[in-house]
């Protein structure tokens, strides 16, 4: 009884409790500026480390098997990712639109062993549409930031209304599942947490305390039943690859403000990990 309460979905209601009596107590010292580098530390630590083990994923999914096929390997996933940042420099509205259905579909196997793919979309989708709903002009501000494009309000009506038909379809999903007590709270926390917190924190408490905990458990347990040793390895080295490029980016290719170039990493950072990250899940799952 008692290790039902700790799993991922009880974890992530403490958590994004926590971060709702935080937010109001301290919402005067709360500015844009701390929000983002706590974003920044809490996505190094927490987020990237889940998609940190794709190396050794893809080894034991007999991608490639000798050294040569370890280094053809990563230039793929990097060119991939390096790619895949360079078009949102050059097209970033269409970028983050894509970018953000990709996320849905990311998102969604959260739940792949709970309910239907239909339910699992619903779901997933409303990550990103109900902050949307609550916090419409918060989220065009962050969205202006990543793009610094002019059109961002019509980006952020399409989520906004999106909602009208999303909102019914997820009490349904609630109701189909009322006695699967993971589901009740993930829909429970997303919704309080979407009303209560900045769309940014809002979106720490999930990617950071239920997908990239969850994931990286799955990981974890499908790579390593019995070598730490090698585990720790491997994502202190893929961390200091990450951060080490990411420090050239900010340095060399991103503009702005320090608030807007540290936004632009995150997300621009994360849409160009996770491209190469569901494409490797996606051939591995066709691969089988």
């Amino acid at each position: 009884m008692i290790n039902r309460f700790f799993t991922d979905s009880y974890l992530y209601l403490y958590f994004s409790i926590a971060a709702i009596f935080i937010n109001f107590l301290f919402k005067d010292y709360i500015n844009d500026k701390n929000i983002v580098v706590m974003l920044v530390f809490f996505v190094i630590f927490f987020g990237l480390p889940h998609g940190a083990l794709d190396t050794l994923y893809a080894k034991k999914s007999n991608l490639y098997y000798n050294f040569i096929g370890f280094i053809t390997f990563n230039i793929v996933y990097l060119l991939v990712g390096l790619i895949t940042f360079f078009l949102w420099l050059f097209f970033p509205l269409l970028c983050l639109f894509i970018f953000l259905l990709i996320s849905i579909l990311h998102f969604s196997e959260d739940w792949k062993t709970e309910i239907s793919f239909l339910q699992r979309i619903i779901l997933a989708a409303s990550i990103i549409t109900l902050t949307v709903f609550f916090h419409r002009e918060e989220v065009e501000i962050i969205f202006f930031s990543l793009t610094s494009s002019t059109y961002i309000a019509n980006l952020s009506l399409f989520f906004y209304y999106a909602n009208y038909l999303l909102l019914p379809m997820l009490l349904i999903v609630l109701l189909y599942n009322i006695r699967n007590d993971k589901i009740v709270l993930n829909i429970i926390t997303i919704t309080l947490t979407a009303f209560f917190l900045n769309p940014l924190i809002y979106f720490l408490c999930y990617f950071c305390f239920f997908h990239s905990v969850k994931n990286f458990k799955e990981s974890k347990n499908f790579l390593f039943s019995d070598n730490k040793p090698l585990q720790n390895k491997v994502i202190l080295l893929n961390l200091l690859l990450t951060i080490f490029l990411s420090i050239i980016i900010f340095k060399f290719f991103l503009i702005g403000s320090i608030e807007d170039r540290l936004l632009k990493i995150i997300f621009i950072g994360l849409a160009s990990l996770t491209v190469p990250h569901m494409l490797l899940k996606a051939f591995v799952n066709y691969k089988n």
